[in-house]
């Protein structure tokens, strides 16, 4: 409860109780009502979704699009729209240590995939000395929870009710079925992850459903029961400041809807598509679910609103979107970094806004502890930026003047326009100009070899600061450009990248 310690702010009806109190010498309870959100608009609510495996294409508001997402679209027309919002990373589990520490993950090793071998008392995962987003807010006095995959770390005392979130539904691991694959209401894709691969309808060990720590068995499609949960909780918090994360494991593989969506894209031929189109739909409308939540409670007005996704769209699935970019999921080329970023906060960030300048995952932390006047901790630095005086117009300058991204051999650095890419297994690097080169089609290192070199020499200043990956390579298959092959790609017939199998 928040206490008061101004008379003239207690109605006269309290202290007249006060008073009779007194009179029957009846103990007097000191702290008085808890102060409403419309009271105490600098400790907003803070919402933050996040897409799994969501493509820059695949949501309406970023263009052409084979599935409309109108919810989606109506978050981004009432804040702003991110044209170059980025995951820190091309995988999820890294991607989510950025988002939920506002560090790159590398200052503290977790380069590479959560490993979906490893034990419950596996080393890996986040480490123990970071401090999470819901961590940091719960010590400012903010209820938390989250609802969906966390994929950061199963290991005793690592799991999301010991780092900082009161409330937890959902999966520790990557993946997880949506709806048990023999409903007859469910329509299951018989794609692969990769040839050879098992299509992963299933639930056990990490990818079963938890309820804080206790297994349980769920009947409903993941995304409705993740988005009915934070609007449940939303209903249970009204009266006080909270941090509500809510990552789904929508529209990550295994590809299964129901047939109340796929029903909606009859027209699609392709099984695996339709469904995937479905997956979106499902999605758009558990975002749908969430703000009309917070606008049926009257939150919306102080409430921050984040929406983004871990990784660019899985492409090898043949089914997600990255519209005009190349590479898909685990590939630094922009398609598999580049991802839908939204942010919301009425009164705050004008509405219509087109933000081009880079924006990254990890400036969702960094801009939540400023939009809830937070202080961060002094022993560590933060890469994120507090997003808010950028995307409301009052600062000009880009906020960030260089972006960094390594996933073993391969790296990537960002710098206005420009773009240096490093392919480790050939030792080669090339150079892009995003702004006429958004496809990454024309490597123009040749011709700018002193930006190659500045480029070079700030990548290995950035690195100076980074610690080895902590555990090895998840042991994904291998990706080799310009070849075709099992799990390779190579240039499709618009020029840009995409996997073959």
């Amino acid at each position: 409860m928040k206490s008061c310690n101004n008379p003239i702010a207690i109605p006269l009806f309290l202290t007249a109780v006060s008073a009779l109190f007194v009179g029957l010498n009846l103990p007097q309870k000191q702290n008085l009502p808890t102060v409403t959100r419309q009271q105490d608009p600098n400790r907003p609510n803070i919402v933050v979704i996040l897409a799994d495996d969501l493509g820059y294409g695949d949501i309406s508001a970023n263009g052409k699009n084979f599935v409309q997402t109108p919810n989606i679209d109506a978050l981004a027309k009432s804040g702003a729209l991110c044209t170059n919002g980025y995951a820190n990373a091309p995988f999820c589990s890294p991607s989510r240590a950025a988002i939920l520490t506002g560090r790159y993950q590398h200052r503290f090793g977790f380069e590479f995939l959560y490993p979906a071998t490893a034990k419950r008392d596996s080393v890996a995962g986040l480490p123990f000395e970071e401090i999470t987003l819901a961590e940091q807010l719960k010590k400012q006095g903010y209820a938390t929870a989250m609802f969906g995959k966390w994929h950061i770390g199963n290991r005793k005392n690592n799991t999301p009710t010991d780092r900082g979130f009161d409330q937890y539904y959902g999966t520790l691991g990557g993946h997880t079925m949506y709806k048990d694959s023999s409903d007859a209401d469910v329509e299951n894709s018989p794609q692969r992850w990769w040839p050879g691969s098992a299509t992963s309808f299933h639930r056990d060990d990490y990818s079963a459903i938890f309820d804080g720590k206790k297994e349980v068995t769920e009947k409903e499609y993941t995304t409705d029961v993740f988005s009915r949960k934070a609007s449940e909780f939303i209903d249970q918090h009204k009266t006080s400041p909270f941090f509500l994360y809510v990552p789904f494991n929508a529209v990550h593989f295994p590809f299964q809807a129901t047939k109340n969506y796929t029903d909606r894209f009859k027209g699609e031929k392709d099984k695996n598509k339709r469904i995937y189109y479905g997956m979106i739909a499902a999605l758009d409308d558990a975002v749908g679910s969430i703000v009309q939540k917070l606008k049926a409670t009257g939150l919306d007005k102080n409430t921050l609103i984040v929406f983004t996704s871990d990784n660019g769209g899985a492409g090898f699935l043949k089914a997600p979107y990255n519209g005009p970019l190349s590479g898909v999921k685990g590939l630094l080329f922009e398609g598999g970094i580049r991802v839908p970023y939204i942010v919301s906060w009425a009164g705050k960030i004008p509405a219509g806004t087109v933000y081009t300048q880079p924006v990254a995952g990890m400036d969702i932390y960094t801009t939540a502890v400023a939009a809830s006047h937070g202080t961060l901790a002094k022993d560590r630095p933060y890469d994120g930026v507090d997003l808010l005086p950028y995307l409301s117009g009052k600062t000009k300058s880009a906020p960030h003047q260089t972006l960094f991204w390594r996933f073993g051999k391969n790296k990537a650095v960002r710098q206005g326009d420009w773009k240096l890419f490093y392919y480790g297994q050939e030792d080669k690097y090339s150079l892009f100009n995003l702004e006429k080169d958004i496809a990454e089609r024309q490597d123009v290192s040749a011709s700018n070899s002193a930006k190659v070199a500045e480029l070079k020499q700030a990548l290995a200043t950035w690195e100076k600061g980074t610690l080895p990956p902590a555990w090895a390579d998840g042991g994904l298959p291998k990706f080799k450009p310009g070849k075709e092959g099992n799990g390779q790609y190579r240039v499709g017939p618009d020029g840009n990248l995409f996997y073959i199998y």
